[in-house]
């Protein structure tokens, strides 16, 4: 009985310190949790689909797997279980070919997803037969995202890049044959050095909601695009208001999280726009950190003059800010 009695000692032991490690690690995701639940109406149903399949693309600007485990989070949260991947023969998958705009399903995608461009981008990179939406099909998913100015997957052209590609384990395939990009969309600059990897696929434009602190927590909508995406530049402007800083974290941090958290703070670092606002976010060699500069009114940045080559800058991803509107100023 003693020995029973240490047994299930352990046992209560070992699922006390699982529910802890769980619960630190959604401690430490519920700042994207939170970026889910805000860019999305239905973020339970779309988590449910997101985790029903092996992913490789994301219709946010994170990451895969901080998308994954953000809903990993939000479902237990809601008690609710986690959904095992799809093994079963090859459902039936509607047909993208032939699209007809939906300009009724375009306005509720539009309604649903606060980047409703970048999530048909992701919808519609190949056949779909399961909708993230309640009541709502993926055929007509598909005719509401055919009215976006986008490419779908029958028409989109794949380049073949020479970056050495980093050794890791290659990512699950979504069950219709997907290929993982390699170049980003705005063309990606080459790294500095053979050893240097940088994120070549990251968003080519970002949409944000923010609730600002200084504006009594009012919240601005943002726009950022891509200006530059390589590595060894800064940015630099021959006429600059001022330059604010800030170090993120340890480049750990893919590069997806790591734009993220820059524009956060830039969100909060910012006065209401007067100008050519502009965003560099790099790896620092020296602080072993990212580094997140904010270009307050000038001129936009250049990537490519002398001045802005620094040995001290890795992987480096500029935004220019298009857009900065408070809808309830």
């Amino acid at each position: 009985m003693k020995s029973f009695n240490v047994i299930g000692s352990v046992v209560l032991a070992l699922l006390a310190s699982g529910t802890e490690a769980s619960s630190s690690k959604c401690d430490a995701m519920s700042a994207y949790s939170k970026k889910v639940q805000e860019h999305m109406s239905y973020p339970i149903d779309f988590c449910v689909y997101y985790l029903s399949s092996p992913r490789t693309r994301t219709p946010l600007a994170m990451s895969v797997q901080a998308l994954h485990d953000s809903c990993c989070c939000l479902l237990d949260a809601a008690e609710i279980p986690i959904p095992k991947h799809h093994t079963s023969s090859a459902p039936a998958y509607a047909d993208s070919n032939k699209r007809v705009c939906s300009i009724e399903f375009k306005h509720l995608i539009s309604k649903t997803f606060y980047e409703p461009k970048r999530f048909c981008k992701f919808f519609d990179a190949f056949p779909r037969s399961v909708s993230p939406i309640p009541g709502v099909t993926a055929e007509q998913l598909l005719d509401g995202c055919e009215c976006f100015d986008h490419h779908h997957h029958t028409t989109t052209t794949t380049t073949t890049t020479k970056h050495k590609k980093p050794k890791h384990t290659t990512p699950p395939v979504e069950p219709t044959g997907e290929v993982s990009p390699t170049a980003s969309e705005t063309g990606a600059a080459s790294p500095t050095s053979s050893a240097l990897v940088c994120e070549t696929d990251v968003p080519s434009y970002i949409y944000g909601r923010y609730e600002v602190s200084h504006e009594f927590n009012k919240t601005f909508d943002g726009n950022f695009t891509l200006a530059y995406n390589g590595a060894g530049h800064t940015g630099f402007a021959d006429y600059v208001q001022s330059i604010q800083t800030t170090t993120l974290a340890n480049n750990s941090l893919q590069a997806v999280p790591a734009i993220s958290s820059c524009l956060d703070w830039v969100a909060q670092a910012q006065q209401p726009a007067q100008g050519s606002y502009a965003v560099n976010v790099y790896e620092n060699a020296t602080t072993n950190a990212w580094t997140c500069l904010l270009y307050t009114a000038g001129d936009y940045p250049s990537y490519n003059a002398t001045n802005s080559t620094d040995s001290d800058v890795l992987c480096s991803y500029g935004y220019n800010e298009i857009e900065w509107n408070c809808e309830e100023c």
